[in-house]
């Protein structure tokens, strides 16, 4: 403690730091205790940390006593500079209108202290680091965010002190620089000698609403750049702004995909999925993405199988594999783009149908769409609609229901399968199996057919009204071929409650004139 602190003010500073270390509530005369401390002539470093502490841990600061404790700062200690910044940038205001004006205070202080000359970089530091804060961000006005990035943009241009160009460098992302006109800045920052400065501009120019043909070809470039980041983020802005790939910009981003940080070959992945077509993607290397042991790697890998929309051909084998993988994620995901292919992914009905054994039912219902966009006419499909029938979640027993209406292929069977589900305790099973019975060809099944009448009159009267009305519906496509669903019709325009009497009538005329 320095002598030019007199005792008084020492023993108040001590009171009131027992008092808050036993956790009791701060008062206004506390708070006007420290704020008086904080304005005295030659007060210690240490006596000005403690008072800065407790007044930044107190969360209902004023706009004056938190301006206090910023203006209170000596660049000659930066590291206590960026530990206050971190804990005023957690306080928190109690009313939303409040906040937001003190935020506008704050930024509007912060602003004024940076235009003037000289300015201590120790400050800059902790104003860039508030005024990049999610509060201040969302208060400021559409001029203050201008300003703001137009002074990370001077600070940029004149400092070479590390630290507060990755500060500058940060806050234009922050700002949304993506809206001001610094394009030939960030084009220049992508060279920076500094790795993280160069990576967060290629985050902002990945930001901006369209780019320029000198941005495209910087972020081209640093493709190449050492430091794995900045060849990430630059992927990622080029995925963002996609043009017509190169020869160049192919073989950097094929260099990506065997590189060993597992984040700079998901974003060559992603990259080549939105730029490339099939043939223009190594497809051994390819292959290996989607057996990578990172998720999302492998994920991002068969998304990019599924927007090319190719042959499989050796890729089926790779996906295959994924259908038994530990991951719910990689099994669901790799159904999806199997089904997408289409008939050349037909080797691996067997193996889908075999998965429907999944202890997930969001990826048993993936396989059976799968199966479905494969071959709905396929008989190994056939069966596996069928088994799903009995499936414990019943959005997958009306996923079945649906595809066996489908497909007339091995229409005996699937008629026998959907007269099993036509008492299912879920109206919405029930439903799609009467529809799917109603495309399928009753007439040319006359050992079905009896049998599917009689079960579709007693569903006349189901309690739910949706399945009674679709029953009406198919009864009446059979009563071309069987008089009985045409009386049973009949009977309920008589005696059904007014719905269904509706319904029924309306079906009745038009049997009349020959509709269907």
């Amino acid at each position: 403690m320095e002598e030019a602190v007199a005792s008084p003010e020492r023993e108040r500073l001590l009171r009131v730091m027992r008092k808050l270390r036993r956790c009791e509530q701060a008062d206004p005369s506390d708070r006007q205790q420290l704020s008086t401390l904080l304005a005295l002539e030659g007060i210690s470093t240490w006596m000005r940390r403690e008072i800065v502490r407790l007044l930044s841990g107190m969360k209902d600061l004023e706009p004056s006593e938190r301006w206090a404790c910023l203006t209170c700062l000596r660049a000659e200690d930066d590291a206590w500079v960026f530990e206050l910044g971190e804990q005023l940038t957690r306080l928190e205001m109690k009313h939303p209108a409040e906040g937001r004006d003190s935020w506008r205070a704050l930024i509007s202080q912060l602003l004024q202290s940076l235009r003037q000359v000289p300015v201590e970089q120790g400050f800059v530091c902790i104003a860039f680091q508030l005024l990049g804060h999610e509060g201040a961000l969302e208060a400021a006005t559409e001029s203050m965010r201008g300003e703001v990035a137009a002074q990370a943009v001077a600070w940029l241009e004149k400092s070479e002190e590390v630290l507060l160009r990755r500060r500058a460098s940060w806050l234009l992302l922050a700002t949304g620089a993506g809206s001001w006109p610094y394009e030939e800045v960030l084009i220049r920052l992508l060279q920076d000698a500094d790795a993280q400065v160069a990576a967060q501009s290629a985050q902002t120019l990945r930001c901006l609403k369209k780019i320029s043909k000198q941005a495209d070809a910087a972020l081209e470039t640093a493709l190449a750049h050492p430091y794995y980041a900045v060849r990430g983020y630059a992927a990622e802005a080029l995925k963002d702004h996609p043009q017509p790939l190169s020869a160049g910009r192919r073989e950097a981003l094929h260099r990506m995909l065997a590189s060993e940080e597992p984040w700079e070959r998901r974003m060559a992945v992603e990259a080549l999925g939105r730029l490339a077509r099939g043939p223009e993607v190594d497809r051994v290397l390819w292959r290996q993405r989607i057996a990578e042991e990172d998720e999302a790697i492998s994920i991002a890998a068969m998304d990019a199988l599924r927007g090319w929309e190719v042959d499989l051909g050796e890729d089926l084998a790779a996906l295959t594999e994924q259908i038994a993988h530990p991951s719910w994620r990689r099994r669901q995901n790799a159904a999806g783009v199997m089904g997408r292919a289409g008939v050349s992914a037909r080797p691996a009905i067997p193996v889908m149908a075999q998965a429907l054994d999944d202890p997930r039912w969001r990826v048993r219902r993936s396989i059976l769409i799968g199966l479905g966009q494969i071959d709905v006419a396929d008989a190994g499909a056939c069966a596996a609609f069928v088994r799903a029938l009995q499936d414990d979640a019943w959005q997958n027993r009306m996923c079945a229901a649906e595809l066996l209406g489908r497909s007339h292929q091995h229409a005996a069977s699937r008629v026998e399968a959907l007269l099993g589900v036509l008492d299912d305790p879920v109206w919405e099973v029930r439903h799609s199996a009467i529809l799917a019975l109603g495309s399928l060809p009753l007439g040319s099944l006359p050992q079905h057919s009896a049998r599917c009448t009689d079960a579709l009159i007693a569903h006349l009267c189901d309690p739910a009204i949706q399945v009674a009305r679709v029953c009406a519906k198919v009864l009446s496509k059979i009563a071309s071929f069987d008089p009985r669903a045409l009386d049973a019709i009949e009977q309920t325009a008589q005696s059904a409650e007014p719905v269904m009497r509706g319904v029924c009538l309306g079906l009745l005329r038009a049997l009349e004139r020959g509709e269907r």
